[in-house]
């Protein structure tokens, strides 16, 4: 790479050649400062673009066979959250569809207000929202989204790395290490934890923003930030606590000028603007029904610092296992061994080489800081509680669930600190060591096996600890639902409120993977359930819960009269028409309406003029 020493007053020193010693040749001079890396060429960039969606497609096959059909679960098991993240996409794009009117009042949880705001809204997935429109199956619009994210997680690390000073080849396999990045393949089943790229291109911007402070690039950040808030309020938030002291050092000697200062104060309000109509709801959603984590729940869902030598598939060279055997199975934290080696290789850089200071030191305090806090409340320091101090004093915080996604930013910034290392090999001191090779067949020899290290020691990084074994659950077919949902659609009254029988039996992921399938047939009838699965559950839902697990008795009636419901859609596994219309009991307050033989259930009508109090009705007997 072109550089120079530049001396007092700006001007280049002559060149005084040291007798006995050999030359550099031209090109290969030291520098003093940091330039920016010339943008790749049309060709570089469509090579960039192919590879990442062909890693896309490969890392998540055989997806793409039943693109239309089926939605992947990652390593859950049950297909419960992908479910709900389908229903998810469809009620963004629906709302769209009406000018975004009633978007929080979503259909479940009847009666329940902002019941959109229980779990992640996702408003960035409206890019999809003209696949439900055109009426394809729900399934396409699902994986496009994520294929396009995984795709976008690749291509921004490329651009990010780039614009840091790496060399094309390094940066190319930096943004497959991300793409592939073992966090993001462990949870593939929780959609709003794979879109990166807003991540990416925050922190892109924040580089930008501290070499150029102007309007262009404060409004660039302030967006950047929002879409990352916009995809994932995780990630928004996390982000938000790790860029106060990784952004100093990203900033550099811009830090002290006022106007950089100035700038960044713009570009934070420009996010807050942004985020107001999300955040200001999620807030008084969250103090309106007490929606607080409680501090074991933190404790149970945080890291111990031994699940980082754990991944989630063999690697070439596994870490010693240092996990807690007491909590088997544990979270699956390591960013793989090629990685955290070439990660060293690039920290090391950073303490010698200038230009890549400001990025070594920023992906190095950032990935500290994500470990520490992914170890939750247990984390003590001299008697302090850091995570307990943001549970206390940021908004926000009590109400996150699972402390350890914080290690997804440890792992982004190790993939980003191996790409500074690997570029050790191809941009660096290297290929200017071989020009003094002497011999033309030595040196050619020897650039062949520096272009062989570098690409075996990328393949290495970039393919360690591949995906293997993804679960897939295949979309039931509304044929096999169509009487049902055909008189759902045309002679249930609009507004309608359905309770779907069964409910949830339990309180884990795997119970309410039936409820997630009712969301589901929501998307054709549209009616409000009082049925329902989120990232928190209001006590009326779960009162109702306990009651419906004796259906059809006089107390699960009354709490379903209390939710308002209208129409009670009955699997026959869980009453029978002839056992409830044998019931003198309770056969006046249900009557029959319609018999799927297909779907296997029945549709009552709950009679409306009941409506007494849960304890009355259970007092009544």
């Amino acid at each position: 790479m072109e550089e120079s020493i530049a001396g007092p007053g700006g001007k280049s020193p002559p060149s005084v050649p040291t007798s006995g010693s050999p030359q550099p040749p031209q090109g290969y001079e030291l520098a003093a400062t940091a330039k920016p890396a010339p943008t790749p060429c049309w060709r570089a960039t469509g090579w960039a673009w192919l590879l990442y969606v062909a890693l896309a497609v490969a890392a998540t096959w055989p997806l793409a066979r039943h693109f239309d059909r089926v939605i992947p679960t990652g390593q859950e098991g049950v297909a419960t959250v992908p479910l709900f993240n389908l229903w998810t996409l469809w009620w963004n794009a629906d709302r769209l569809a009406h000018g975004f009117r009633g978007y929080w009042n979503a259909p479940i949880f009847h009666p329940a207000h902002d019941a959109f705001a229980f779990s992640e809204p996702q408003p960035a997935s409206l890019i999809v929202a003209p696949w439900f429109w055109l009426g394809t199956r729900p399934a396409t619009a699902y994986n496009t989204y994520l294929l396009l994210a995984l795709t976008l997680n690749g291509w921004c690390t490329f651009r990010l790395m780039l614009r840091l000073n790496c060399g094309t080849c390094a940066a190319l396999c930096t943004g497959a290490m991300v793409e592939l990045l073992p966090f993001v393949h462990w949870q593939l089943g929780v959609l709003q934890l794979v879109p990166l790229y807003g991540v990416i291109v925050t922190i892109h911007a924040l580089v930008n923003l501290g070499d150029a402070p102007e309007f262009k690039t404060a409004m660039q950040l302030g967006t950047a930030f929002a879409l990352t808030y916009a995809m994932c309020a995780n990630y928004g938030l996390f982000l938000a606590v790790l860029l106060v002291p990784g952004g100093v050092c990203l900033v550099g000697p811009g830090v002290l000028r006022l106007k950089t200062w100035g700038w960044l104060v713009a570009s934070g309000v420009l996010a807050a603007v942004l985020l107001a109509p999300i955040v200001v709801v999620q807030l008084r959603m969250a103090k309106s029904y007490q929606f607080d984590r409680t501090p074991q729940l933190m404790t149970d869902l945080s890291a111990h610092a031994g699940d980082y030598t754990i991944a989630p598939w063999r690697q070439f060279v596994d870490l010693p296992d240092r996990s807690n055997d007491i909590r088997r199975p544990s979270w699956k934290l390591s960013p793989g061994t090629f990685k955290l080696v070439l990660a060293a290789l690039g920290i090391l850089r950073g303490l010698i080489d200038r230009r890549f200071r400001r990025c070594v030191l920023f992906c190095a305090v950032v990935a500290a800081l994500s470990i520490a806090l992914s170890l939750g409340p247990p984390l003590t320091l001299g008697g302090w509680h850091p995570y307990n101090t943001l549970v206390t004093h940021c908004p926000g915080f009590a109400q996150v669930r699972n402390v350890f996604r914080f290690a997804l930013f440890a792992q982004l910034m190790v993939a980003c600190l191996a790409g500074v290392g690997l570029d050790l090999f191809g941009t660096s001191w290297l290929p200017a060591a071989i020009h003094w090779i002497p011999g033309a067949r030595l040196a050619n020899w020897s650039r062949l096996a520096v272009t062989l290290l570098l690409v075996l020691t990328g393949a290495s990084a970039t393919g360690e600890g591949w995906p293997r074994g993804q679960g897939f659950y295949t979309l039931p077919d509304a044929a096999d639902q169509r009487d049902w949902l055909t008189w759902a659609q045309r002679q249930a009254p609009a507004g309608a409120v359905f309770a779907c029988i069964p409910l949830p039996d339990g309180a884990t992921v795997g119970a309410y993977q039936d409820t997630a399938v009712w969301m589901y047939w929501g998307m054709w009838h549209k009616h409000p359930l009082v049925n329902g699965y989120s990232g928190f559950f209001p006590n009326q839902f779960l009162a109702l819960r306990e009651a419906a697990l004796h259906f059809p008795d006089r107390n699960s009636l009354a709490h379903l009269a209390t939710a308002e419901v209208d129409y009670c859609i009955v699997r026959r596994s869980a009453a029978t028409r002839a056992q409830i219309e044998g019931d003198p009991q309770i056969a006046p307050f249900l009557q029959w309406i319609l018999g799927d033989d297909r779907a296997e259930l029945d549709v009552y009508q709950l009679a409306n003029w009941l409506r007494p109090t849960p304890s009355a009705s259970a007092n009544g007997g």
